[in-house]
């Protein structure tokens, strides 16, 4: 992201941190709640991942095109 001047780099880390502190949070649940492990970890997990990747990693792949990186 650095090397193609990516505009919005500082935002796109501060997604992973923040991915990071609510999989933390779902680990603890996932940990002590065997309900939350049945109903719910894996589409709380999916929901985060498919967010991160439509609305971040999709700008990172536009700008990437836009300046031509392959």
């Amino acid at each position: 992201m650095e090397e193609i001047n990516f505009p919005y780099i500082d935002t796109h880390k501060s997604s992973h941190k923040k991915m990071n502190i609510e999989f933390q949070k779902f680990m603890s649940k996932f940990e002590s709640d065997k309900k939350y492990i049945i109903e719910y970890f894996k589409e709380d997990l999916e929901k985060m991942v498919i967010n991160h990747i439509d609305n971040m990693d999709s700008q990172y792949g536009d700008w990437a095109k836009k300046v031509n990186h392959q």
